[in-house]
Formats: structure tokens, sequence, C-alpha cells
């Protein structure tokens, strides 16, 4: 049995030249404290179970005093597996709640969080990277929600996999496909209709790595991303091409 915690205190600035505008520095400037606690059970010498807790406390900077402070929490619990175990990674699930009585200037939300990534070495030279992360989020876009200015919330998925093939003279090739969801709370008002606001992105893409010793990889990656959008003029669709290094434990 394991117990954890651990208090993290964060700041938030943003530079209104490199973001594109004033609103982004009003909306999401703030200082944030959050408080965890993690409880670890060994079920065996390769699997343990995981329940953890986290109080965040979200104090934007440009808001009434009376709203300036957010309080949200995370409830997680799931299981982790050793790197001995067949498939290794980490799966946990759980509830994201910014209740009404102290979401302060931020529009309330509750709904599932989920985190997790799993690593499947399979026929010797393949290995699938899976992962799943859902949460909600603070919108850098303002609504009027009962006569006052609010911070929009989001409930951000992204679901992604990785395909690595050992090949000769020391090269990895990877192939990358993904997901990603960004569904608004409260809709946007577009020539005063109301007009509820979702995002997807798709990708596809592949990378030829170096191995560099036996953690390190260098080499050229390729991504085409496509992004819909039920707010006219959001969607596009590009490449991105450009070196890729990474460390691998």
């Amino acid at each position: 049995i394991r117990l954890d915690f651990g208090v993290e205190d964060r700041r938030f600035r943003y530079d209104p030249e490199n973001t594109g505008g004033e609103s982004i520095k009003i909306l999401l400037d703030r200082d944030a404290l959050s408080y965890q606690a993690r409880f670890r059970y060994a079920l065996t010498p390769l699997t343990t179970a995981l329940v953890s807790a986290e109080a965040i406390e979200d104090t934007f900077r440009f808001a009434e005093p009376s709203r300036a402070t957010t309080k949200s929490y995370r409830y997680m619990a799931g299981f982790e597996f050793g790197e001995k175990a067949v498939i290794t990674g980490r799966f946990m699930g759980g509830l994201r709640d910014i209740p009404a009585e102290s979401a302060g200037s931020v529009a309330p939300k509750r709904g599932p969080a989920f985190q997790a990534l799993i690593v499947a070495p399979f026929l010797q030279r393949f290995q699938l990277n899976a992962g799943y992360d859902r949460d909600i989020f603070y919108s850098a876009t303002a609504v009027v929600l009962e006569d006052q200015p609010t911070r929009n919330t989001y409930t951000y998925s992204r679901l992604r996999f990785n395909l690595d093939v050992d090949l000769p003279l020391f090269l990895v090739g990877r192939a990358i496909a993904g997901w990603q969801s960004a569904d608004y709370t409260l809709p946007f008002t577009l020539n005063g209709v109301p007009t509820p606001r979702e995002d997807n992105i798709r990708e596809l893409g592949l990378s030829l790595l170096r191995r560099i010793g036996r953690h390190a990889r260098f080499g050229v990656t390729a991504i085409h991303t496509t992004r819909t959008s039920t707010i006219p003029g959001a969607d596009y669709s590009r490449w991105r091409i450009g070196l890729q290094g990474e460390f691998v434990p």
C-alpha cells in the first residue's frame, strides 16, 4: 500500500501579441492551485490499483472579485501495469466536476474523465502505442450566460495510435493515426443565432526514425491534419512536415 499527497501551484500568463488577441489574455490568465491525493495497492507484482482525487482552485486575474475563483474536482480510479507485463501502461477513468456553486465566472460542467496509455509489443518487431484522454478545459472565447460574461468550457477528447516497426540499419518506421474532439458547453452566437460548437480533428502520418544509442531516436515526420467544425470558416486541411527527436526511457 502506498499513499501520495501533493500540492501544485501554477501560473498561466498569455501574451496577446503571440496568441492572437487581448481577449485570450483576459479570459485565461490565472493562478492555479491544486491539492492531490493518490492511493496505490499492489494487486500482483505486475498490476497496481490506483485511486486519486484532486481539488483545483483557479483564480482568474481579469474577473469580478466575487466571481474570480473557480473550484473544480477530478476523481479517478484504474490500474497500472508493470514493465514486464504483456501489456504495459495505465488506464484511469473517473469524473471531472465544475459545480455551479463554485464555478465563479466559468460555465459549470460535469462529465467523465479518462487517462489511458497502453504499450503492447508483438511479433518481436512491432509495438503498438494506444492512448485516450478526456477532460474538461476552459475556452478562449467568452459567452453571455444569464446576462453575465462567462468563460465557456469544452470537453476535449483525444484518441491516438502509433505502430512502430523495427527496420534494418537501426531504423524505426512509424504509422500514426489520431482523432481529437472539442465539444463546447455553451453555444456560440452567430448573426444573433445560438449555434452549438463542436470541432473534430483527424490525423494520419508516417515517421522514419534512426536509433542513436539505446534511448534516443531522430528522424523525419509527416502528418496530414483535417479539422471539421460546426462553426463556418473553422475547417482546414494541411500537412506538417519536420524533424523529430525523442528520448525513450
